[in-house]
């Protein structure tokens, strides 16, 4: 029955249904929603957390000062490099699955212990070796769990669940997946008792082989950025190329 005042359709359309929403019946893409903002929020913490250690920490002198930014930005670097793969995974994904989902809040927890180990292994040198061993152990599953999201990012892909990639995103997203299982690889190997031990100028092994695998995980992201780049710059110097040949021969 159609109350008085309320416009009847017109003969022959059919009127849409009310859509009332409710808590209880959430689409994937909601639950998506949900997640990124979520890991939006965490991810900022764990930048800002990181600031904040310098805060606790007010340097005496130059040499702390150095150093205490030193620290930081290792520890931002981490971060950084862990939600570049991150966003650019979840942002192809059209919807969370459990497996993703399960990923996600795994990342989502190691990222957040990242600042919190870092703090317990620069302030606390009674702890190094068992503060830096939980920091490996944290930024090893962190790169693995990166792993296996680019994995199942490939599988959906596979299964046409989402959009075709083209030859050259679906070959960079298997380097970066490999890239990642290399890097998590090479800090929990870091881990391991040995490594501590042996001291190189000064310094442990266990953070040279950090700083191997920062520098390395950058340079080789770099490299992928900036390949296609060159290539499209080359091919629009060989078309301008032909083009002036082209005018030439039309010249004479």
């Amino acid at each position: 029955m159609v109350a008085p005042n309320e416009p009847k359709p017109a003969e022959g359309t059919v009127s849409e249904p009310t859509v009332v929403s409710s808590v209880g019946s959430l689409s994937p893409a909601d639950v998506k929603v949900g997640i990124g903002s979520i890991s939006d929020v965490v991810f900022g913490l764990a930048l800002s957390i990181g600031s904040l250690i310098l805060v606790a920490r007010t340097p005496q002198n130059g040499d702390a000062l150095v150093q205490g930014i030193y620290y930081f930005g290792f520890s931002f670097l981490i971060v950084i490099l862990i939600w570049f793969s991150f966003r650019r995974i979840v942002m192809v994904l059209p919807y969370e699955t459990p497996s993703t989902l399960s990923v996600n809040v795994a990342l989502l927890f190691c990222v957040a212990l990242e600042p919190f180990l870092f703090y317990v292994m620069v302030t606390t040198t009674s702890l190094g070796n068992e503060a830096s061993t939980a920091f490996a152990i944290d930024l090893g599953a962190g790169m693995f769990l990166l792993s296996v999201l680019g994995y199942l990012l490939l599988r959906e892909e596979s299964s046409g669940s989402i959009r075709r990639f083209s030859p050259e995103v679906l070959g960079r997203q298997r380097r970066s997946n490999k890239l990642h299982l290399l890097v998590g690889s090479i800090y929990l190997l870091s881990a391991l008792p040995p490594f501590w031990g042996i001291a190189i100028v000064g310094s442990s092994v266990r953070y040279d082989l950090w700083y191997f695998a920062l520098v390395w995980a950058f340079a080789v992201q770099a490299r992928w950025v900036a390949a296609p780049r060159a290539r499209s710059a080359s091919g629009m110097a060989n078309a301008s190329v032909s083009s002036a040949t082209l005018i030439r021969a039309e010249a004479r």
